[in-house]
């Protein structure tokens, strides 16, 4: 970064000010997001994208084949009893498409580099910045679609339930051990009841496709 910012340039004028870049030549506040921001083409091409587990999957996973299983998974009434919680079970990792996908042992890892460098912050000093940022986030994106935020209660309680569930599936298809990942038998076995088909990886275009139409279809 040090070296960037010496370069100068609009590159090193956008770093200094927590400014993105997009694609379609927008430039976005990331730590001021706005309704107004979200273009459903970039959010559905970004999660399309950014491989989920680091890219360390057995097999190919990204965050928008993450939520549009998630999203089939809000469609069994064990694990999402209010249909109208789908709409923000679908949009639960959104805000990863601007601030992106950090697995947890990652976040972790820069807590712990952060505590040696300031031993004066608080043990998870970044996934509390992370948190908040990623919540600013989900105002935005919500905001932009119409939906309630904070979410209900019981949606949160929903998202979260579904959120684990999917992790669950992913970490059973791609990974020689569960374990590892804090995924017990019973969480196992419930996957194999609930979720017995394997996940079947698909090309990125297809996944950009098939998000897009979910979320002009669910959301509001």
């Amino acid at each position: 970064m040090t070296a960037l910012l010496a370069t100068g340039g609009e590159h090193a004028n956008l770093a200094r000010k927590a400014r993105m870049a997009t694609w379609r030549g927008r430039s976005i506040a990331l730590t001021d997001p706005r309704p107004a921001d979200i273009d459903l083409i970039e959010l559905c091409e970004a999660l399309s994208g950014m491989p989920r587990y680091n890219n360390h999957r057995r097999s190919p996973w990204d965050v928008g084949q993450h939520s549009l299983l998630a999203d089939h998974l809000a469609s069994i009434p064990a694990l999402c009893p209010e249909p109208a919680a789908r709409p923000y079970v679908l949009l639960h990792d959104a805000h990863e498409a601007y601030i992106g996908d950090q697995t947890t042992p990652q976040q972790v890892a820069f807590d712990l580099e952060l505590r040696a460098l300031y031993p004066a912050l608080p043990a998870d000093a970044f996934r509390q910045a992370r948190h908040a940022l990623a919540g600013r986030w989900d105002a935005a994106i919500h905001k932009r679609f119409g939906l309630e935020w904070p979410a209900p209660a019981e949606f949160s309680r929903i998202v979260a339930r579904i959120d684990r569930f999917a992790l669950v599936v992913e970490v059973r298809d791609g990974f020689e051990t569960p374990a590892d990942f804090g995924v017990s038998r019973d969480e196992i076995e419930a996957a194999n009841r609930l979720h017995p088909a394997a996940l079947r990886p698909v090309p990125s275009m297809v996944t950009i496709d098939r998000l897009w139409r979910r979320f002009r279809q669910v959301l509001p």
